[in-house]
């Protein structure tokens, strides 16, 4: 993927950008199967801790150092910093999903009603989210809260949307039964 970046190659479909991806989620699996063989609930403080102060570095080496971090376009601006953020990320998700898993709480019902919904939130988000920033680029508000409640904006008419979706229209997900 980096090659193709570098050389300012491009397939067909941006299938350039599969290789990349394919390796962060192999990754993220590889770490996954770690984590729930060698973790126990007695170290979820530390994974906590862990997760946040690498979320945490991962913005930051982000924000300090990546001119542009672009996996749709395959634009990376400065690879290694763009790597390690990406492993520092994949680890802190990794890490906070294993505590969601162990932990029963109203967040995990949250998620899992968001999982149970992705693909209407991955077919309808960036249209939804390229809606709202038409019509609220010109607003005279700062960048960072413009940013805020556009993406606030966003999850609502999701949520909206899946009621719908899945209460009246559930043939487009491919189903014949009304579910929740």
């Amino acid at each position: 993927g980096y090659t193709f970046y570098y050389l300012n190659l491009h397939l067909p479909y941006k299938i350039e950008v599969v290789f990349i991806a394919t390796f962060f989620y192999g990754i993220g699996f590889l770490y996954k199967e770690y984590i729930n063989s060698k973790f126990h609930e007695k170290y979820k403080k530390i994974i906590f801790i862990l997760s946040i102060i690498l979320g945490f570095s991962s913005f930051l080496i982000t924000q300090v150092s990546i001119p542009t971090l672009d996996i749709t376009s395959n634009t990376f601006g400065n690879y290694i910093p763009s790597m390690i953020s990406a492993l520092f990320g994949i680890t802190s998700f990794v890490s906070i999903s294993y505590l969601f898993s162990i932990e029963k709480s109203n967040i995990t019902s949250i998620i899992i009603f968001l999982g149970r919904n992705t693909f209407v939130i991955l077919s309808l988000h960036q249209l939804i989210l390229m809606i709202l920033k038409k019509y609220m680029e010109n607003l005279p508000i700062n960048n960072y809260f413009n940013s805020g409640i556009r993406h606030l904006l966003q999850w609502l008419i999701l949520y909206i949307c899946i009621i719908i979706i899945n209460k009246h229209l559930p043939f487009l997900l491919g189903k014949s039964k009304k579910i929740i």
